[in-house]
């Protein structure tokens, strides 16, 4: 199975090459499209607060990519629309399907090692989306190596920020705040969308985006976010759960 082909993307007739315009807030809606093109290979990372929509918005933007694989970690009503739901990653070998939710059973041991191994086989395969809804979690996963050392997850999802591009990888990953994970998930990021947070985090978000994004993300309302396209596009979004459009607030 070639993954390669995944070539799906976004488009826009939107782009703001002039940032945030803070003095409109007019509701504009475009039907199934995002405001920037996102490409394969692009990652993409959403940052927000529990409770502020952020896996639903990850979900939405997962149905523009054909090949994923969704590492599930924990119970979530979000319903993710995946061919698949699998327990063991080398279930992922399954020619006929092509996306993917991996939900292992049992303790964190066999957590970490059914996610290592379907993070390798990403990398090694890739054009895959692979989506990481809790990456605070996972990164902190971890298994036995040799010499008494212990392999952590981070570097696993380290080496698809850094080195999945050039495989046609794209890496969704979902934050709480942009603090305590891999600072690749931001900076290595070309799309960063953020919930509104508060001034400490808006400043350690800043510093790896725009300054910018410190006043932005301090004014959102809940369930808007600042989509932040990389280097020095920013739009105000908003998912319409019940239409299942894209609002874009400019």
């Amino acid at each position: 199975m070639s993954h390669s082909q995944d070539s799906q993307t976004t488009d826009s007739s939107h782009q703001n090459s002039q940032g945030w315009q803070a003095t409109s807030r007019s509701t504009s809606q475009h039907s199934g499209r995002t405001p920037f093109l996102w490409n394969p290979g692009q990652h993409l990372t959403v940052v927000a607060e529990t409770g502020l929509g952020k896996s639903t918005l990850m979900e939405w933007l997962s149905r523009q990519r054909r090949y994923k694989i969704l590492l599930r970690s924990k119970p979530d009503e979000v319903e993710w629309r995946q061919e698949r739901t699998i327990s063991r990653a080398s279930q992922l070998k399954t020619a006929k399907y092509d996306s993917f939710e991996l939900y292992p059973h049992g303790d964190k041991n066999a957590r970490a090692k059914e996610f290592h191994e379907a993070l390798e086989y990403a990398y090694e395969t890739g054009g895959w989306t692979v989506i990481i809804d809790e990456l605070f979690y996972v990164s902190r996963l971890s298994l036995p190596a040799k010499n008494r050392r212990v392999l952590r997850l981070e570097s696993d999802v380290e080496d698809l920020f850094t080195q999945g591009r050039s495989k046609h990888i794209t890496v969704m990953a979902g934050l709480q705040r942009p603090v305590a994970v891999t600072r690749f998930a931001i900076s290595q990021s070309k799309h960063v969308l953020a919930g509104v947070m508060e001034a400490r985090d808006a400043k350690e978000l800043s510093l790896a985006t725009s300054r910018q994004m410190e006043v932005v993300v301090q004014n959102l309302n809940d369930y808007e976010f600042a989509w932040f396209s990389r280097p020095h596009s920013i739009m105000i979004v908003k998912l319409n759960v019940e239409s299942q459009e894209l609002e874009v607030l400019e």
